[in-house]
């Protein structure tokens, strides 16, 4: 994994879009169990295509670095759609726990994890994980096919005051 200005990951996902090569990223939190940069965040960029995987850290929750890359990824007004899909169970308590610690404002983050995501154990699934800021545990939901309906909804709620 290589460390990379942030304006790079943008350069690479935009020439991955353009030529349709799957990739995905992560916003990683302070304290993310993914992050090897704690205390800082993290953006990690992965080229589905080549295996290469790529990062920027932030002192700063990167927010708006993050939902800049969502909207090249899922197209820009995607947390304005009325997605179908497969729906898990599991998600709603992952619903919940977010809500709650939104209310409280506790900061946390979750993670959709694709089928060959480096952080993902079950390789060939899509999995949407909460990791619950107040204890060591995380909530996850696992999906055969990738989960817009259910990620739009946590999408959503995380992304609620960027602009």
């Amino acid at each position: 994994m290589k460390k990379v200005d942030f304006q790079e990951i943008v350069a690479k996902a935009k020439n991955l879009a353009k030529y349709n090569k799957t990739w995905h990223f992560h916003m990683l939190g302070r304290d993310c169990k993914f992050n090897n940069n704690r205390g800082k965040f993290r953006i990690t960029f992965e080229d589905e295509s080549s295996g290469k995987s790529f990062y920027s850290v932030f002192d700063n929750k990167p927010i708006k670095e993050s939902k800049k890359l969502a909207d090249l990824m899922y197209g820009q007004g995607f947390l304005r759609k009325k997605e179908k899909g497969e729906h898990n169970p599991e998600f709603d308590l992952i619903l919940k726990k977010a809500k709650e610690l939104t209310e409280q404002g506790i900061e946390w983050h979750h993670h959709h994890l694709h089928p060959n995501c480096i952080f993902n154990k079950l390789k060939g699934k899509h999995c949407i994980v909460l990791e619950d800021p107040k204890t060591p545990n995380s909530l996850i939901a696992v999906y055969n096919q990738k989960p817009m309906e259910d990620l739009v909804k946590i999408e959503k709620l995380f992304y609620k005051d960027s602009k």
